[in-house]
């Protein structure tokens, strides 16, 4: 009988130790990650697409505004225009602003959607590995120190490309 008077108590405090630490609700460490964001943007082949891009727009619209300036120049040459060579260098240096504009907006462009599916696919990749909080490392040093188990960089990269080549 005093066995199963000290088996009941010693079952009664388990189970008020465990309503107790129900009731505090202690909780455990949140689960942290951290990515080396300019690496991730240096490897991702969707960011490299649209530098790719960009690259090629701007060599056209360079190439565009040196045939526009040699032109101009060529028919000064030619004839006496009816043109002022004040109003000459007002055209072209307009057209190379316009040009400056568009590439600024461009860049801008492809760039925000290239950021905006990296920070859809990372929050995705929280979710899925229950991760509360993942950092981004810049060279401005926003992370001191981080150990190599809690860097997901290169998942990052490897996931992203292959979301964005299909596989």
């Amino acid at each position: 009988m005093k066995v199963k008077s000290v088996l009941l108590v010693i079952s009664l405090v388990a189970l008020s130790g465990i309503s107790i630490y129900n009731l505090l609700e202690i909780k455990k460490q949140p689960q942290i990650a951290y990515v080396r964001t300019k690496n991730v943007l240096e490897k991702y082949v969707g960011m490299q697409e649209a530098q790719e891009l960009y690259h090629m727009k701007m060599e056209k619209w360079n190439s565009d505004f040196d045939s526009i300036s040699n032109s101009i120049h060529t028919e000064e040459t030619k004839t006496e225009s009816a043109i002022p060579n004040e109003t000459k260098a007002g055209i072209v240096d307009r057209y190379q602003r316009s040009i400056q504009r568009k590439a600024e907006e461009e860049n801008l462009r492809l760039t925000q959607g290239v950021l905006n599916k990296v920070n859809q696919f990372i929050e995705s990749y929280a979710k899925e590995h229950s991760l509360e909080v993942i950092f981004g490392v810049t060279e401005s040093g926003s992370i001191l120190y981080g150990g190599n188990n809690m860097d997901i960089t290169e998942e990052i990269i490897d996931g992203l490309n292959k979301q964005y080549l299909g596989k």
